[in-house]
């Protein structure tokens, strides 16, 4: 009894062609982030701020970047003539956290969502004194300082890249990723002040 091949070897043939193109066919790429927009302001001082944070929030390579976080215990008691200056707390802080490079990925993402409403300036006359409690800078090692965040101006100001602004809950926000558990228990322990 003869069989007939031809049949089953065209199969054979096209199910080999087909699983090789199957194998041939590119993936899909995979979409990069969308930049966020930087919004604008008429006030050039506010311009700043916001161009800082949207620069944090458009970080897609994080080789070269970190963040040190350096803070005092909340509860300890300062006299104003020993005002804690930004030196001594970068020299001896009660508690200091640094994170670096991959670790900062998906941390940066709230910083997106500061708008210019959320930026209240606050006057010259009423900056005076400075006690620095807490300090986080994020640093590119290419570009220097591109964020820094400061507790306190006159005891409740937040400073933002040099700037006194008012307190507003949106700039602890989008640090709070960024802060391990006992960083996040001592800010709400400072919430009093503001």
């Amino acid at each position: 009894m003869k069989t007939n091949t031809k049949p089953i070897k065209l199969i054979l043939v096209l199910a080999l062609t087909f699983s090789l193109l199957n194998g041939c066919v590119k993936p899909e790429p995979v979409a990069p982030k969308p930049t966020v927009q930087v919004p604008t302001d008429q006030d050039p001082v506010k311009q700043r701020i916001l161009d800082a944070v949207f620069k944090v929030a458009n970080i897609r390579d994080f080789e070269g970047l970190s963040v040190s976080v350096y803070w005092m215990d909340p509860y300890v008691i300062m006299e104003l003539e020993h005002l804690y200056k930004l030196e001594d707390l970068i020299k001896k802080p009660d508690k200091f956290i640094k994170l670096e490079g991959d670790e900062l990925e998906g941390k940066l993402d709230l910083f997106a969502q500061i708008k210019a409403e959320d930026i209240e300036l606050v006057p010259p006359d009423y900056i005076r004194t400075e006690i620095h409690r807490f300090y986080l800078v994020i640093e590119s090692a290419e570009e220097g300082k591109l964020y820094e965040f400061l507790l306190w101006g006159n005891y409740k100001n937040f400073i933002v890249n040099g700037t006194h602004i008012r307190p507003n809950q949106k700039f602890l926000d989008i640090i709070m990723p960024l802060l391990n558990y006992d960083a996040r228990l001592d800010i709400r322990g400072y919430s009093e002040w503001f």
